[in-house]
Order: structure tokens, then C-alpha cells, then sequence
């Protein structure tokens, strides 16, 4: 955590560390920092987690990390009240994009369908369509399968750029589920034009082959 506020957490975000919850229970999830308990509160869905995050502004002890375990949880007090202080006219949007054109059972996944194919060397571009950014900032996940392997280290090599700005040099190895984050930035997502998501694997490892599936982004 590196920002005070509400903090969030859904069922599909944890499905990448294989934390298959069909939703969230006080009974069987447990929000701790430093060894003690948070309060949490569930949407009535059950498929998101709500608490309140303090951030350490100390660059040494930061940044605050908290835990999910398997345990009993504490329940957040919920109460009736009007608003009070200044508003504000910006938020927080959250979207997700996920094709769902292959059929991966090797997986073990509980949603084993996977969608485009990146063999390398080859660029994907990806529109990000459906959103209307500010201009601040925001984060971008990306998770992908991975489904070759070989005897060098690392298996595969991904690099992710936006709108022709490049976010990251992602290496990896093995075959496996994995994911990446990355913080965008004000001003790399563009709120009066189209933002272009490009995937590149170039093919510079020393492996055979490369496969690699996006999951979702």
C-alpha cells in the first residue's frame, strides 16, 4: 500500500496467486498487518473486499504491507451517515478486457479459457477502448500464460508499452500463470485520444520457442 484510503480487493484479482474464492466470508478470511487483525467490510455480491489502508510515508519502513490468510476475519462497523466535507469530481475506474477464444485444460484453472496467442518474435497492438481517462494516473495488470519451456533462463521476455512509451521489460521463466503490474504515470493515458497497448516479444532469449497466451488486461 503506498496511498491512505480505501483500499479494494476482488475474488479475480487474487485468481492469478491461485486463490480460487467463489467470494469472500468473514469466516474464512483473515486481514492482518503486522501480525494483527484488519476489519474488512464485503460488497453484497461477496466478490470485493473493502478496508481502510494506512500508507508509511517513511521511505524506510515503507511501503505497508498487508496480508490474506485463511482465518477468521474481522467484520468492519457499518453505520448510517450523510457526507460531509468538500467533494471530489475525480475517481477511481476500473476495466477489464479478456478474449476468450482458447481452451487451455493444462492450465488446472478454474477458467481454463485464454485468449490471444503471442508467438515470438511478433508486436500485438491492443486498443484500451471503453475507458475515459483524466490524464492522471492510473495502473495497468496484465496477466498471461505462459506455455513453453526450455533448458535457459529465462524462458520468455515480454515488453509493454503504451502509446508508444514503453512501461516495462517483463522476463520470466518456466510454464505458469503470472502477472504483472505497473503504475501509469499522469499523462501516459490520454484522455482525448486512443490509447494503445502494444505487447512485444522479440524473440531475443536464447529458448527454441516462445507461447506465450494473454489472459486478461
Amino acid at each position: 500500500i503506498t496511498e491512505t484510503g480505501i483500499a479494494a480487493i476482488t475474488t479475480e484479482e487474487l485468481r492469478p496467486f491461485n486463490w480460487q474464492l467463489a467470494s469472500f466470508s468473514h469466516d474464512t478470511i483473515n486481514l492482518s498487518r503486522q501480525g494483527e487483525s484488519v476489519p474488512y467490510y464485503i460488497d453484497e455480491g461477496g466478490q470485493t473486499l473493502f478496508f481502510l489502508a494506512e500508507a508509511i510515508t517513511s521511505t524506510i519502513a515503507a511501503p505497508t504491507v498487508y496480508q490474506l490468510s485463511l482465518g477468521e476475519g474481522l467484520s468492519m462497523p457499518v453505520k448510517e451517515a450523510a457526507a460531509s466535507g468538500r467533494g471530489n469530481n475525480r475517481g477511481t475506474f476500473q476495466h477489464v478486457w479478456e478474449e476468450n477464444n482458447n481452451f487451455l485444460a493444462e492450465t488446472s484453472s478454474s477458467d481454463p479459457w485464454y485468449g490471444r496467442l503471442l508467438l515470438a518474435p511478433q508486436t500485438w497492438n491492443f486498443p484500451l477502448s471503453g475507458i475515459r481517462p483524466s490524464g492522471g494516473r492510473g495502473r495497468l495488470t496484465i496477466s498471461v500464460w505462459s506455455s513453453t519451456a526450455s533448458a535457459s533462463n529465462p524462458d520468455h521476455h515480454l515488453r509493454v508499452a503504451l502509446n508508444g512509451r514503453q512501461l516495462e521489460d517483463w522476463v520470466w521463466d518456466g510454464i505458469r500463470h503470472t502477472s504483472l503490474t505497473v503504475d501509469l504515470p499522469s499523462g501516459v493515458l490520454q484522455p482525448q485520444a486512443n490509447n494503445l497497448l502494444s505487447l512485444t516479444t522479440p524473440g531475443d532469449i536464447s529458448a527454441s520457442g516462445e507461447a506465450i497466451y494473454v489472459d486478461r488486461i
